[in-house]
């Protein structure tokens, strides 16, 4: 029984021309709504994303989530590093009003990296757990660390 159902699935999975299964790429887990970068004089001063996941995650999945935006979006070796995380968010509205955010509710998660600021160089601000209450805590968060040493 078990061996007809694994089989019915291995014809199901699209194949190549030798009938083996055909390697599918992996679902991005989050959907790209901005990204920004500014150099100074050839110097890769800044980078920064903005992306929206359909889920509020916890502290070890966003902090997975930063290493994946870093190793798909791939940045050049940057002083300031930013990834704001956003629940549920198909596009980025553009803000006319600075004393009212609307996106700061769907707001996840905010990292930013400065190799430049004294002390502790990561800071991981978590704004909603996992059920979407709201957080509001920082943690001690370094990519070039906790992402096997991804974008020094």
């Amino acid at each position: 029984m078990l061996l007809s159902f694994s089989l019915s699935v291995l014809f199901l999975l699209p194949t190549t021309q030798q009938g083996l299964p055909t390697p599918q790429p992996p679902q991005s887990p989050y959907k790209l709504l901005r990204s920004h970068r500014q150099d100074r004089a050839g110097i890769s001063s800044l980078r920064g994303y903005i992306i929206s996941v359909d889920k509020y995650l916890d502290r070890p999945q966003i902090e997975r989530l930063i290493c994946q935006v870093i190793l798909n979006e791939k940045p050049r070796s940057s002083s300031i590093l930013g990834v704001a995380v956003y629940y549920g968010l198909s596009e980025l509205p553009i803000t006319i009003n600075l004393t009212y955010d609307p996106t700061f509710e769907h707001r996840i998660a905010e990292y930013l990296w400065n190799v430049s600021l004294p002390g502790p160089r990561r800071r991981l601000i978590i704004d909603k757990d996992v059920s979407g209450n709201r957080l509001g805590r920082g943690y001690e968060f370094d990519h070039t660390v906790g992402c096997g040493g991804a974008n020094k």
